[in-house]
């Protein structure tokens, strides 16, 4: 019986060992746990979270687009151009763009650095005018929607463009043109753009001019859409029903807003 008591005894040591044994490296790798995640979360607390980007509008990103209410505003910003040999900064438009929304209606703008989408809803026409030089950039409106326009922009930054809008008529009627400079009157409101009428001429792309008679000047003063606009000098509507001479290179229709 004592040579059995003393095995149990010695089994019992040997459990009670490998159990501390257990114990003490489940203690050390707990408290090596313990280190890590405290370190983890002193290094979170050191690194600051990035901010949220931009809500867009009022703050786009080149290349970007957003919705502007009535009043409101946008401003486009890009990485400045990294200089190329010679320290010359390869060509493009300005990396700061602000177009400001003076119109009762809302619109959806876009720009990629060197053209500016402007779209109002139907019904009526996107005015676009550089708050600071004498005339806008040049608007050609979109393919069967004159309600878009879209805007060559290019300069210097900082660049503020505004949008107004004019409202047109839903009814329209078709005018036979021949080749040559056909004698019409013009039925868009006053300070419609040209290349809104421009654009009015079928097929796309045969008008080669508008010309119209300044009495005042004793000379006509004409716009075409295939010269750089400081060049020309009839620019918008001016007069309800004004008499234009519109030249084409074929035969073709004119579409306007009914009278």
């Amino acid at each position: 019986m004592a040579g059995s008591s003393d095995t149990a005894s010695d089994g019992l040591g040997t459990l009670c060992g490998r159990l501390r044994s257990v114990a003490l490296t489940c203690i050390v790798v707990g408290a090596a746990a313990l280190a890590v995640a405290a370190d983890a979360m002193s290094t979170s607390a050191q690194t600051p979270s990035p901010s949220p980007p931009p809500t867009c509008p009022p703050r786009c990103p080149i290349p970007g687009s957003g919705a502007v209410p009535p009043g409101g505003s946008v401003d486009f910003t890009g990485p400045v151009p990294t200089p190329g040999p010679g320290g010359i900064r390869p060509p493009g438009g300005p990396q700061s763009l602000r177009v400001l929304n003076l119109s009762d209606q809302p619109a959806t703008v876009a720009y990629d650095g060197r053209a500016l989408s402007v779209a109002v809803p139907a019904g009526f026409i996107p005015q676009v005018y550089d708050r600071y030089a004498s005339s806008g950039p040049r608007c050609d409106p979109a393919a069967g929607r004159p309600n878009v326009a879209n805007c060559a922009v290019s300069g210097r930054p900082p660049k503020v463009l505004t949008l107004t809008t004019l409202p047109v008529s839903g009814s329209f009627e078709e005018v036979g043109l021949v080749a040559g400079c056909n004698e019409v009157r013009l039925t868009w409101p006053v300070g419609t753009p040209l290349g809104i009428v421009a654009a009015a001429v079928a097929p796309l792309g045969t008008m080669e001019s508008i010309f119209k008679f300044d009495p005042a000047r004793g000379r006509f003063r004409g716009y075409s859409p295939a010269v750089p606009i400081f060049l020309d000098d009839y620019t918008t509507v001016e007069a309800r029903l004004e008499a234009v001479f519109i030249c084409t290179r074929e035969a073709g229709t004119f579409t306007r807003p009914q009278p």
